[in-house]
């Protein structure tokens, strides 16, 4: 494919999707037939845990090591796409050799690539002017965190009451309304998205980086837990998908629990790619740049 399907069904709930780590002889399979494998990872609720205010989130030191591991591998390459700015996710993993993907893909930059959204830096001061009147009036929203990336901006309201939180989509929405040709509000979890209205997210960002990469013939692997990773669950044919967020439904095709889970199956890919004895280890398929 060369971009995310809009338009396939979301339907199953992810608790209804079997556990990748039960399914290990058909992904070891998969593994063994690919060329090279392409790591495509959200950061909050993904490789770190969710936490009540955005700036705490860290990368669980068993985690930043087995990325570090996964990174030296000739098989592997590994992207982090996360809604952070990219200076923020550069910062919070900080690990040589990754490629980043900031802003729900807008901005990217590493393993000898670098993009920025030439339309959203175009409307980069219709996103600063909301900005500005939601920052002047966040006293009226108490709970509420501001969090301004540049091109995009989040209003966290995990902290925030219900009635504040209904009251703060409700002012938002008359502000950011559906057909503003310039900008867009986005949902999350317990965040609003103010986005430039582009033609763009998480799924055409992982198109273009592996097609940046030359790595058609790579095997795509999208772990994510939100809603905007729906748009990256849906960009390839063959990739796997992993929904970290059983509770929602999602296009995934196969879920799994927590950051936690999710580290143990970065441990188990490695084991699969560089233990001969495992279907998929090393070979001269996994060496081959791809």
């Amino acid at each position: 494919m060369n971009g995310p399907d809009p338009a396939k069904p979301v339907e199953r709930f992810a608790k209804g999707l079997p556990r990748i780590l039960d399914r290990r002889p058909e992904i070891e399979a998969r593994i063994a037939r690919a060329v090279h494998l392409l790591l495509f990872l959200d950061f909050d609720g993904t490789l770190a845990p969710i936490v009540p205010q955005p700036g705490l989130a860290e990368l669980p030191d068993p985690t930043r090591e087995i990325l570090n591991e996964l990174a030296a591998l000739p098989a592997i390459t590994i992207s982090i796409v996360s809604g952070r700015s990219l200076q923020n996710i550069k910062r919070r993993v900080g690990i040589p050799g990754l490629i980043y993907a900031g802003n729900h893909g807008l901005e990217i930059e590493g393993g000898g690539v670098a993009f920025e959204h030439p339309a959203a830096v175009e409307l980069f001061a219709a996103v600063r002017a909301v900005t500005g009147w939601i920052s002047a009036c966040a006293g009226a929203f108490p709970g509420i965190e501001i969090e301004s990336k540049g091109l995009t901006t989040s209003v966290h309201y995990r902290q925030a009451s219900r009635p504040i939180r209904v009251a703060l989509e409700s002012s938002l929405r008359k502000v950011i309304p559906p057909d503003d040709p310039r900008i867009e509000l986005r949902e999350g979890k317990m965040v609003h998205e103010i986005l430039p209205r582009v033609p763009w997210g998480k799924g055409h960002a992982v198109v273009w980086i592996r097609d940046q990469l030359g790595k058609s013939g790579a095997l795509p692997i999208v772990v994510g837990d939100d809603m905007t990773d729906e748009n990256a669950f849906t960009a390839f044919d063959d990739a796997i998908t992993i929904c970290v967020d059983p509770r929602r439904p999602t296009a995934a095709s196969y879920r799994l629990e927590s950051p936690d889970d999710v580290r143990a199956f970065l441990e188990w890919v490695k084991k699969v790619v560089t233990t001969p004895s495992v279907p998929g280890g090393t070979n001269k398929s996994h060496a081959a740049p791809g």
